[in-house]
């Protein structure tokens, strides 16, 4: 394996999106704090909108509270809950459709159950906040190439 300013290490994440991120966020929970971790991310600028939106749901969102504290609330204020839904086919045609009522109820039954509603946020939003929110022993690096 060949990495652009190749140093040492002690673990080498390949890939700086949400799920490089997380393994990052954990792995520093659980290893040594002496330990060197280097998540290597090809994009030079992963915190600039692109990409897609992702879909959080309360589980989802358990689990990232569980790697940072407080990142839920960060990212709730980032992100908006569900007001209209749609099911498709495989060709994109709309099976069914569940409006804001059905939806604001299903918002308020996740809150009671879990403290939490789904919400929807940018790719890049999530990024950003897995990044900044990284321990001091992670060390994140955009912009690297890795062959």
């Amino acid at each position: 394996m060949a990495i652009d300013g190749d140093e040492h290490h002690d673990v080498v994440i390949i890939g700086g999106g949400p799920g490089g991120l997380a393994c990052a966020h954990a792995l520093a929970r659980v290893i040594p704090l002496t330990a060197s971790i280097a998540v290597y991310e090809r994009n030079p600028s992963p915190e600039v909108p692109q990409g897609s939106g992702v879909a959080l749901f309360p589980n989802g969102l358990k689990a990232l509270e569980g790697l940072s504290p407080g990142i839920a609330r960060r990212l709730g204020a980032l992100s908006t809950k569900f007001e209209l839904m749609e099911m498709r086919d495989a060709s994109g045609a709309v099976l069914k459709t569940t409006g804001s009522e059905m939806t604001d109820k299903a918002n308020a039954d996740q809150v009671a159950k879990y403290g939490v509603h789904a919400n929807q946020c940018g790719w890049h939003a999530l990024v950003r906040l897995l990044t900044e929110t990284l321990p001091p022993s992670v060390t994140f690096l955009p912009g690297t190439r890795v062959s």
